[in-house]
């Protein structure tokens, strides 16, 4: 019969055998995560005019008139609001799979995905009339958005080991 020491033991060592996975499950996770993301971007960014007239057909317009903001937005101003959300949505997604600045990124990304979600994805005049397959989308991206927010509050900005620190140098007698 074993001690419940040497099971532990045993269990320790068949984890730390396993240690490579993590760094790559992380890798993984976070170009899934993305993928979304650089598809999008790239869209936004290779075709704005049409990605433009999409956000025209959106809540944002009708928001803006909702709520009577003075503020022109037509399709130049749509372009160059799909434009830029292509960038961020392609630099955010850089940003988190490569762990550089990775929870700004993952904070960047949740913020204007949930912004896309409620003025492309929600009837702004009528919520309660939003379609069924459109609920879903929003229902799709609320679930991307609470990953982004654990990506944001993360410890770990780098999917490297940090490197072991240097043993300190032996002080000098005078």
């Amino acid at each position: 019969m074993q001690c419940l020491r040497c099971r532990v033991s045993e269990a320790s060592l068949a984890v730390s055998q396993f240690q490579f996975f993590p760094p790559m499950v992380k890798i993984v996770a976070y170009g899934l995560l993305c993928g979304v993301f650089i598809a999008s971007g790239l869209a936004k960014v290779q075709n704005p005019t049409a990605m433009g007239q999409y956000i025209l057909g959106g809540g944002l317009p009708k928001a803006l008139k909702m709520l009577d903001v003075p503020v022109p937005f037509g399709p130049k101003e749509a372009e160059l609001l799909a434009l830029v959300t292509g960038v961020l949505m392609l630099a955010c997604s850089a940003m988190i799979v490569l762990g550089v600045m990775r929870q700004v990124g993952a904070a960047l990304l949740a913020f204007v995905l949930f912004n896309v979600t409620v003025f492309q994805h929600i009837n702004i005049e009528d919520p309660a009339k939003t379609p069924q397959d459109q609920v879903i989308q929003a229902l799709k991206n609320a679930s991307i958005i609470g990953a982004l927010l654990l990506v944001s509050q993360s410890g770990g900005g780098s999917t490297r080991k940090a490197a072991t620190p240097a043993a300190p140098s032996p002080k000098k007698k005078q």
